[in-house]
Parts: structure tokens; C-alpha cells; sequence
């Protein structure tokens, strides 16, 4: 087996119980070196740049209303979920 393939291996057996968040960094990683070391056109850079972008903003969109329904409930459900005062 060539040193590259066993490299692979272990990248991926010490990469497969990592968290979500630990993972993403090794694949920032991997996307800096490639972007750093290989050659490759200014639209594929730019291309690669851009996917990264963009899966960063998805990332912090959903860390940032992964909760929302708890912590702005809809005007709606509130007033169901309030007691009701007795009429008088």
C-alpha cells in the first residue's frame, strides 16, 4: 500500500467520531492547502472561496435560529399558552 493511501486511511479513521464543528475545521483545512498548494485557475479559487462562503453562511444561519421558536414564540402561540384571566 502506498504512503498516500495509508495517509488517507488514517485521515479517515481519526476523522470519522469527530464533531460537526472539529470536522469543518479539518475541511477548512484541506480546502487551504489545496487552494495554497495545487495549482488551479482563478475561477476554480474563486469558485472554491465562494462554496466555502457559502457553507460558512448556511452553518451560522442555523446556529443562530436553532432555537428561535423557544425564545420568540409566535404572538399567536403565546396567548394560547397564557392562563386565561376568569371573567368577571
Amino acid at each position: 500500500m502506498s504512503p498516500a493511501a495509508t495517509t488517507r486511511q488514517l485521515l479517515a479513521r481519526y476523522t470519522a467520531d469527530l464533531p460537526a464543528d472539529l470536522l469543518q475545521e479539518v475541511l477548512d483545512y484541506v480546502q487551504f492547502l489545496r487552494l495554497r498548494r495545487l495549482p488551479q485557475a482563478p475561477a476554480d479559487v474563486l469558485h472554491t472561496a465562494l462554496q466555502l462562503g457559502q457553507l460558512h453562511e448556511w452553518q451560522h444561519l442555523e446556529e443562530e435560529f436553532a432555537d428561535f421558536d423557544q425564545r420568540f414564540p409566535r404572538q399567536n402561540d403565546a396567548e394560547a399558552a397564557a392562563p386565561s384571566s376568569p371573567s368577571s
